[in-house]
């Protein structure tokens, strides 16, 4: 199975034109997982200094940390251009319809992840349920964005999805001045931890 880092769309149309609305509500599981309130949270502004050295756990506070900011500048874009929310409602509607006309129900899908996700934040769970848990919400996180895959080679949804891309990138341009820096310092941070866990992947 590819990691769960490993999308099939770029970070911007995930952070800026919002196609897997999944992602969005889709911590990185192994994050989730782990008991990270021991974990000091890093400024966005010295992780790339400290990714070097960086394990794949410390990497990934790292990457839901940068992530976190640009869904905050999204979200203030979203505030002060009313129109935009309803731009990506619209293609919020076209892209369940189009993957309900597939065989899918990702509202489902999106319940049944946030109430695993609840779940799995139970310090209490015992850790043979936890891993069993986990392994679903892989499964489940998968499923959706192969789901969100398929149907976005319809052209007109590919359409829309581009042009909701854009308008949320210009906004998130002027409400903050970091917005391309932080998108290349998330993709940044990717790369390292694919490589991180690649490595410390175990050989058959």
């Amino acid at each position: 199975m590819k990691s769960m880092f490993s999308l099939r769309r770029s970070h911007v149309a995930r952070i800026a034109g919002a196609a897997s609305l999944f992602a969005c509500v889709a911590l990185p599981l192994q994050a989730m997982a782990a008991n990270t309130s021991a974990a000091k949270p890093v400024e966005p502004n010295v992780q790339s200094a400290q990714a070097q050295q960086s394990s794949p756990a410390q990497l990934q506070q790292q990457y839901i940390a940068v992530r976190r900011e640009l869904m905050q500048i999204k979200a203030k874009a979203e505030h002060d251009d009313p129109a935009l929310i309803k731009q990506s409602e619209q293609y919020r509607k076209e892209l369940f319809a189009a993957m309900k006309k597939n065989g899918s129900d990702p509202q489902k899908m999106i319940e049944s992840f946030n109430s695993m996700a609840a779940k799995l934040k139970d310090k209490t769970l015992p850790e043979a349920k936890r891993k069993a848990l986990l392994g679903e919400l892989r499964g489940l996180q998968m499923s959706f964005f192969a789901a969100e895959h398929k149907a976005m080679q319809e052209p007109a949804l590919q359409a829309t999805s581009k042009k909701l891309e854009e308008a949320t990138l210009a906004a998130m341009r002027k409400t903050n001045s970091n917005t391309d820096k932080l998108i290349k310092e998330m993709q940044v941070l990717q790369g390292k931890l694919l490589k991180a866990q690649a490595g410390a992947a175990p050989t058959k």
